[in-house]
């Protein structure tokens, strides 16, 4: 199966819960297509909440390449929703 993703790293000193922050956009990828910026807490994608970074991946695996997404960010205290259109995860 291929798998999709966006540019992103848990923060490994964020107590359970973890939060799933964007690091690093890497220029060219859905992240930065759909605005997603340095600092974003992604707390859900599509009908999944996300908690931890596994939340995250299970949620991409159910998805195809193609397919367009509802990201659900927190920047600077305030919520958005991005669209993303996921490619092919790199190999």
């Amino acid at each position: 199966m291929i798998e999709q993703y966006l540019t992103f790293f848990p923060t490994p000193e964020a107590p359970p819960p973890a939060e799933v922050v964007s690091t690093v956009v890497t220029p060219g990828t859905a992240a930065e297509q759909a605005g997603l910026e340095p600092g974003d807490v992604i707390t859900g994608i599509g009908d999944t909440t996300v908690d931890r970074v596994e939340d995250l991946y299970a949620a991409l695996r159910r998805s195809r390449p193609g397919e367009r997404v509802v990201l659900t960010v927190v920047r600077n205290g305030e919520t958005l929703e991005l669209e993303a259109e996921l490619g092919e995860r790199s190999p």
